[in-house]
């Protein structure tokens, strides 16, 4: 699942002040720290001079998805919190705010049609991947297909992160501006095995950039009941009905939430703020090993938000079909070290308890949906397609894998980085076998 943060719009006064607070490093390690390498000394020291459109130019040069970056990039955990003022004990440049403030504030720019005969490339999947790997096609002379199976374009970051965090305004203003150019978009398509042989065989190459979908199976007993929600699911009807249509869920007064990701946390506060009295997290580790953000747990809290640590649910009790509550299971660190990680066991020296409970959001992690891969002859490696490392051509030679598919969960901007290297990998394969059209 995408990873960001939230930021406080800047205005003209205060972008000023705060653009002179940086330093303009030599080797700047904010850059170091941005997966999509944005020249922030650069694009700050433009703001400083009241040259919004410089800006924002070389912001989307690197970032074609800057605004949407810039309001919601986990930026304490990339670029500010490598910023050198915090060592020297002084607050880190706002990057992130002056990032929006300049894209959201520049004129889109006038793009030059693509050239007759250009290779074409299709790429599956409209999420901040599949924009990114778009954009870049497209400045390489590459006529691109952009396919996506929702109505909308931008992934789960225009449809479940909720609208405190992301604006829509924000996400419609750099989909818009990836549209001014000559991508072509297909929405509603869903690429099946029909589909997905036609792209192989019409398309000199092909970059799938889909992301992952909710696990179907929690593996947790009574899962099936009346007031149990996939965290996804209902985060998207949330978001929906903040932005476009439709109802949020009504939860009850208490509220279960299992998981400690950012997408359980973002559920819970979400619960919180549309009138449950009572939100509970239960994660099966500490707080020290959770890996959401700090400033959702920190929102959460403020929230009102409560949290059982080393806590896991053993079974969804229910009355005549609806949640009536959970049996909760405790859990103590184990010796076991696995990827990196300290393992946990059930803690035998404590009985299971009860909580009541309205309703259970489940937010368990994320699998990817292999069925396409195997359509179009792609290897995959513990659910994700097979890419050698660092690269992203699959098995099949004229596909690339980009974003989730390929690395796992990851961040808005780390997302359509990796579309964009898989573009320029693609492109530069087609260079070298000479594939060409007419």
């Amino acid at each position: 699942m995408v990873k960001r943060r939230e930021t406080k719009t800047l205005n003209r006064s205060s972008a000023l002040l705060e653009s002179r607070r940086c330093l303009g490093c030599h080797n700047p390690p904010c850059v170091d720290s941005c997966p999509a390498r944005v020249p922030i000394p650069d694009f700050i020291q433009r703001i400083s001079e009241d040259n919004l459109q410089g800006a924002a130019e070389l912001i989307y040069d690197a970032c074609p998805l800057g605004h949407i970056c810039g309001t919601a990039c986990p930026t304490a955990d990339l670029c500010e919190g490598s910023c050198v003022l915090v060592p020297l004990g002084e607050r880190a440049v706002r990057i992130g705010a002056l990032q929006a403030y300049a894209t959201g504030n520049a004129e889109a720019p006038r793009k030059e049609k693509v050239a007759p005969g250009a290779p074409r490339v299709a790429v599956i999947g409209g999420g901040p991947a599949g924009l990114g790997a778009a954009a870049q096609l497209e400045r390489l002379g590459v006529e691109v297909h952009l396919f996506e199976r929702r109505r909308e374009f931008g992934g789960q970051a225009n449809s479940v992160i909720p609208e405190h965090h992301l604006p829509q305004a924000v996400v419609d203003h750099d989909i818009s501006r990836i549209g001014f150019g000559q991508t072509h978009f297909h929405a509603g398509v869903n690429v099946d095995e029909i589909l997905a042989a036609k792209l192989i065989g019409e398309y000199e190459a092909v970059i799938v950039a889909i992301g992952q979908q909710a696990s179907p199976d929690p593996g947790i007993q009574g899962d099936k009941s009346q007031g149990v929600f996939h965290a996804l699911d209902y985060l998207a009807r949330a978001r929906t009905a903040h932005t476009r249509e439709g109802t949020i869920p009504l939860l009850g007064s208490t509220v279960v939430v299992i998981g400690g990701g950012n997408v359980a946390l973002d559920a819970a506060a979400v619960a919180k703020r549309n009138g449950a009295e009572r939100v509970i997290v239960l994660y099966r580790r500490g707080l020290e090993e959770m890996p959401a953000w700090e400033y959702e747990y920190i929102e959460a809290c403020a929230l009102g938000v409560e949290f059982r640590w080393f806590s896991v649910a053993d079974r969804i009790v229910s009355e005549n079909g609806k949640v009536s509550g959970v049996t909760i299971g405790h859990m103590r660190y184990s010796e076991e070290i696995r990827g990196g990680r300290r393992w946990v066991e059930p803690d035998i020296s404590k009985q299971p308890t009860h909580l009541d409970c309205d309703a259970v959001v489940l937010a368990l992690g994320q699998s990817s949906e292999l069925d396409l891969l195997r359509w179009m002859g792609i290897a995959e490696n513990r659910g994700l397609a097979a890419v050698e490392k660092g690269r992203f051509q699959t098995t099949n030679p004229k596909v690339f894998a980009a974003g989730e598919i390929r690395s796992g969960g990851s961040s808005i901007v780390g997302s359509m980085a990796s579309g964009m290297q898989a573009a320029r990998e693609a492109h530069a394969w087609l260079v070298k076998e000479g594939i060409t059209r007419g």
